[in-house]
């Protein structure tokens, strides 16, 4: 900045945009399905893909706007500068934060999953599934000027996770569906600015380490398996009760 912000507030200006432009995107797919002969009700699938979108429509924070344009770190960038008005005297004015075309984003990965349905005599019929998204690429740019960046394994407003899979066993029995899911997602770290604004001593598992903002520090998540289940009951034709719980051992 080189100047003292007068106020502890900052005005945002939210809203429509009659100067966009329509999205363009091309999407690439192949993938291979195979079901053995020798296993009855075993199918495997494999999906590759990519995507490239342009001129996306986004609607980006003051927060990130401001921390783009002035905090200096990797992923500084010009260009949001853009939305940042200030008064005569230097001072921030008003933040811009209405709808704009992003310049791209081109994500690919692969898609696996594997699925088994089987009876059991006098105990009903079973299908069980595992499946696994892998990113190989997320490259956002905000302008043709910009440079594309990632940020796999960073929480930056929403989780960026590079693997993510669920496996998940359905048991039909009678009028009687349960369902039980295991969400497994990727390790994830965020930036410790929250823990030191509030001054947590314990709040930073990692102090001493690099972020991905180009300071010091990083809380760390684990990947572990979140469990959800649901039980459904066909009372009849046109009524069924069903009950369920999401995160059933309340993992954080």
């Amino acid at each position: 900045g080189g100047s003292e912000q007068p106020t502890t507030q900052i005005r945002t200006l939210q809203g429509g945009n009659p100067y966009l432009k329509p999205e363009e995107g091309q999407n690439k797919t192949f993938g291979v399905v195979y079901t053995p002969n020798q296993i009855d009700g075993l199918s495997l699938a494999v999906d590759f893909w990519e995507i490239e979108l342009e001129n996306i429509f986004v609607t980006t924070s003051a927060s990130t706007i401001l921390g783009r344009c002035y905090v200096e770190t990797a992923l500084q960038d010009d260009t949001f500068c853009n939305f940042v008005e200030r008064t005569a005297t230097g001072g921030l004015n008003v933040v811009r934060g209405a709808k704009t075309n992003a310049a791209s984003n081109d994500v690919s990965g692969v898609d696996f999953v594997i699925g088994y349905s089987f009876d059991v005599d006098k105990y009903g019929s079973f299908y069980t599934s595992f499946d696994m998204t892998y990113y190989s690429k997320d490259e956002y740019a905000q302008s043709a000027d910009s440079t594309p960046s990632e940020s796999f394994g960073w929480y930056a407003g929403a989780a960026d996770f590079r693997w993510r899979a669920n496996a998940s066993v359905l048991w039909d029995y009678n009028d009687f569906t349960t369902s039980v899911n295991i969400r497994i997602l990727d390790d994830m770290k965020d930036d410790c600015w929250l823990s030191y604004y509030l001054g947590l001593e314990d709040g930073c598992s990692n102090p001493d380490e690099p972020n991905d903002s180009g300071f010091v520090g990083y809380t760390e998540v684990k990947a572990d398996p979140y469990v959800d289940l649901q039980v459904a009951y066909e009372y009849s034709d046109t009524t069924n009760v069903f009950i369920g719980a999401r995160n059933l051992f309340g993992q954080e």
